[in-house]
């Protein structure tokens, strides 16, 4: 993308979004996983989904899960795939024509109750 921005003339435009837009979202994000973790702590959430921090997660918290596909570019489209009644949590992959790729995956301890 930042480069078809180039390509266009778009340079200024492109030099903001890879400069201090870009690092303007990654202190945002840093910002966000604490508050989610503490509320997987609380109990009162099972799964909380962040994304395109460019950081994909999976991380058991408390009783819960907070999952992050990290980024979605064009060849490879992640994206959080949650089946509530096996109860799993997944970060997969489209692959063309009709696949996916598994990255990452979460099943809960029997004992956890989902609300």
């Amino acid at each position: 993308m930042i480069g078809g921005l180039r390509r266009l003339g778009f340079s200024c435009l492109a030099d903001f979004l890879e400069g201090s837009f870009y690092e303007w979202g990654q202190r945002f994000f840093k910002a966000l996983e604490p508050a989610a973790i503490i509320a997987l702590h609380r109990g009162k959430n099972n799964v909380i989904v962040m994304g395109h921090s460019h950081r994909m997660a999976c991380l058991p918290i408390g009783r819960g899960v907070y999952v992050n596909s990290g980024a979605c570019v064009p060849d490879s489209l992640r994206y959080v795939f949650i089946d509530t009644s096996r109860r799993v949590v997944e970060v997969r992959s489209f692959t063309p024509p009709n696949g996916t790729q598994l990255f990452l995956r979460w099943v809960p301890e029997r004992t956890t109750t989902w609300r």
